[in-house]
């Protein structure tokens, strides 16, 4: 069984390394599971880049795509009616587009345009995001690693199996050091690692997909993306607003939390109505010495 396992997650890896041979310049445009047959599309490093020669160590940005959409040739109107800095009018430029955006608003980025099928084996695109993470894309003189990704269309989501239920989760797209799924040859499925200690994303994702199929959805999707490059351009109407988001930052807000002073809050919460009613005796000092021990 251990063979088997062995040989199937040596074959997934070969086929994962097809993608990275054209991985060589800035925003590429390569299919998943046929990247050597085509030629990549360059559009320029990042002005970042281009000014550091410093510089050597790049993020990438996947920015994985529904192969229908960039085939498909027709003209959207989207936003370019109302905004004369639009020009692009199919989907294929304004995925294009979103990828330059995407690496112009990180520094020392480079965007990668990959297209991927309806059907495709959601491990294979799992095993090709952890070859770019773990070992970049080959680009001679810098170091190359996996940043963050991007879904546009339909593209496979894989879905793993929790307890017997089966889930739609973008851990095995984003998770791969101390992965908490692990995909088993047996079932077929991706199972809840044991072993992991540390839960978390090593890249952040994102997922645009329009709500509705068809041309009605395509046309949803040109208006999203052009509204997406309105707020990257700095358009007013895309980036003044009178509400408020608030962002809380989880991962990070934990990493730089005061442990010690967190400690003695909840302390507090616990013995709050001691403090206000200033009952004050020898079993609250005990409880705080326990906690404060801990």
């Amino acid at each position: 069984m251990y063979e088997d396992k062995y040989k199937h997650k040596i074959a997934h890896r070969i086929l994962a390394s097809f993608l990275l041979f054209f991985l060589m310049v800035d925003v590429l445009h390569v299919p998943l599971a046929m990247a050597a047959q085509l030629q990549p599309l360059s559009l320029g490093f990042s002005s970042d880049v281009k000014n550091s020669a410093a510089q050597n160590h790049i993020g990438i940005i996947a920015v994985l795509v529904e192969d229908g959409l960039m085939q498909n040739q027709a003209r959207y109107s989207g936003l370019m009616g109302q905004y004369s800095s639009l020009t692009k009018n199919t989907l294929s430029e304004r995925i294009s587009r979103y990828a330059l955006d995407a690496q112009h608003s990180q520094e020392f980025t480079k965007a990668a345009i990959i297209t991927v099928k309806k059907d495709e084996d959601a491990l294979d695109v799992a095993a090709s995001l952890e070859k770019l993470y773990f070992e970049g894309d080959g680009t001679a003189g810098i170091v190359t690693k996996l940043v963050g990704i991007a879904l546009i269309g339909d593209v496979p989501l894989p879905v793993v199996n929790k307890n017997g239920n089966p889930l739609v989760s973008l851990f095995p797209y984003t998770d791969f050091e101390d992965k908490a799924y692990v995909f088993d040859s047996v079932s077929g499925d991706f199972l809840p690692n044991a072993d992991a200690t540390n839960l978390k994303a090593e890249i952040w994702h994102g997922v645009i997909k329009p709500p509705i199929l068809g041309e009605e959805g395509n046309a949803l999707l040109a208006e999203y993306l052009d509204k997406n490059h309105l707020f990257h351009a700095g358009e007013a109407d895309f980036t003044q607003f009178s509400k408020k988001l608030f962002f809380m930052d989880f991962l990070n807000e934990f990493k730089l939390l005061d442990k010690q002073g967190f400690g003695r809050y909840l302390s507090y919460l616990d013995n709050w109505e001691n403090f206000s009613y200033f009952r004050y005796n020898k079993k609250m000092l005990q409880s705080l010495q326990q906690d404060n021990e801990q």
